[in-house]
């Protein structure tokens, strides 16, 4: 056990940090592998630099001097790769008590909440998450047990793909009960073999339900409406030779064919046609790293995995073909310049469903009619992409589609609409954090305490904001 003395600048700061956290002074000589003593001689002479309300119940607020702080970032160039995610959160936590001296108690409590609850919500995604083997294992025994009890619909998604968000609104709009397992595209979670073993082509979303496993979103909310029929079920799709059907299905084909994946990565690679994107800046700059990274992981997995193989190369080449277009400006301007002619489409059915209830207070109608339709679901979130890719003020936010832009506003308050896709534009909360809990689990060593809390789900956002610099979305 070490002296005050020998003691360096990180552990002197997690004394310091501790005991105002109540933690026992036995815990804390544990924590930092030092004598009693030493706790109690660092953080007394510490907290006189500051006002101390009671030094024996750990109540004291010492103040952190800025130069403390520098030098204690500066130590972050000599860290280890082993340890480099350990040591950031130590000092993100001396950051983050220097900061909480400048708050009232009130707010400090409601931030701690604020953390909490949303460590809370990711819990169950935490305790879900498995090995590749054992996910591809429970979705086999998933099969096997819906023989035997009441089926249950298992769907692999990832928050940020386009097609994943149309097929969790449309269970949604549908009120059915589905089990969501996020597959994280930026750590290549879909590119693994337990993955591939379930979609060769290594795309969300999956649906698996008794036996089936369905593949492709089309066809996922076909089955789903074909499926889920009863009386208590709403449709989506309107009864078959009905004027309604026709017109559904026209519009879900016009929308569905839109090339998404062109307009997101084109939007990425060239911000310069693009208004209040939501994309992070980053995110401009790092792609075409990622994309070769992509490449070589493809390749390496093809090697170790032989069953896989063809599967892993096809995919590469159909992601080198698609990104090589997606880089091309003049194709990207051309297909936004098209796009145009489908939204003029779209705002004159939009102008009969307004001419079909004129009256003031009258239910406004949506794209086919006066119910939500599987043609709804795919305008929606295509409006929903456009907005995140900072394409809307083109398309409607300019005055020129009013219809449009009030269907839109009322899509956002559509109660199923908010629960399901309401902050998946937000990167931080879909995407950042999500992915930070995961990262954190993986690499970060097992902590105990509320230190250990704070400090994790601080180091943890921002650790996945690096993290993001080099692992961008490439579906």
């Amino acid at each position: 056990q070490e002296k005050w003395a020998n003691l360096s600048e990180f552990d002197k700061g997690q004394i310091v940090m501790a005991r105002p956290l109540d933690q026992s002074i036995s815990k804390t000589a544990a924590l930092v592998g030092c004598s009693r003593s030493a706790v109690v001689s660092i953080y007394q002479k510490w907290s006189k630099e500051g006002t101390v309300v009671n030094q024996r119940q750990g109540h004291g607020r010492p103040r952190l001097i800025d130069a403390c702080v520098e030098r204690r970032l500066a130590l972050w160039s000599d860290l280890t790769d082993e340890l480099l995610l350990l040591k950031l959160l130590k000092t993100l936590m001396l950051v983050w008590l220097e900061r909480c001296q400048k708050l009232q108690f009130l707010k400090v409590l409601s931030l701690l909440l604020t953390f909490k609850m949303a460590a809370q919500d990711e819990k169950e995604s935490l305790l879900q998450e498995e090995t590749g083997a054992e996910m591809l294992k429970n979705s086999e025994a998933a099969i096997e047990s819906s023989k035997k009890k009441e089926s249950k619909l298992i769907l692999y998604h990832w928050t940020q793909s386009f097609s994943s968000q149309k097929v969790r609104l449309a269970i949604a709009e549908k009120g059915l009960q589905c089990k969501e397992y996020d597959v994280s595209l930026p750590l290549s979670e879909h590119n693994e073999p337990w993955f591939m073993h379930l979609n060769p082509a290594g795309e969300v979303p999956v649906l698996v339900h008794d036996d089936c496993v369905i593949c492709e979103p089309t066809q996922i909310m076909d089955y789903l409406e074909e499926t889920f029929n009863d009386e208590k079920t709403p449709k989506l799709i309107p009864e078959t030779g009905s004027t309604y059907y026709h017109r559904v299905q026209h519009y879900r084909e016009l929308l569905d064919s839109l090339p998404m994946d062109a307009y997101t990565h084109g939007c990425i690679l060239h911000p310069e046609l693009t208004v209040d994107s939501h994309i992070p800046a980053y995110a401009n700059t790092r792609i075409r790293a990622q994309i070769g990274s992509t490449e070589s992981e493809l390749k390496k997995l093809a090697e170790e995995n032989p069953e896989l193989k063809d599967a892993y190369i096809s995919k590469q080449r159909r992601l080198k073909t698609k990104l090589f277009d997606h880089d091309n400006v003049k194709y990207l301007k051309k297909i936004l310049d098209e796009l145009e002619k489908v939204m003029d489409q779209v705002e004159t059915e939009l102008q009969r469903r307004a001419e079909e209830t004129p009256e003031e207070g009258t239910q406004q109608s949506w794209l086919c009619g006066e119910f939500f339709s599987m043609a709804d679901v795919s305008l929606a979130v295509t409006l929903h992409r456009l907005k995140f890719l900072g394409l809307s003020r083109r398309y409607w936010g300019n005055g020129t589609r009013l219809n449009l832009e009030s269907y839109y506003d009322r899509v956002l308050e559509r109660p199923t609409f908010r629960r399901v896709l309401g902050h998946v534009n937000n990167i931080l909360i879909s995407a950042v954090l999500p992915t930070a809990f995961r990262v954190a689990r993986k690499r970060a060593p097992t902590f105990i305490g509320t230190t250990v809390l704070i400090g994790l789900l601080g180091g943890a956002t921002y650790f996945a904001f690096l993290y993001f610099k080099k692992r961008l979305l490439v579906s």
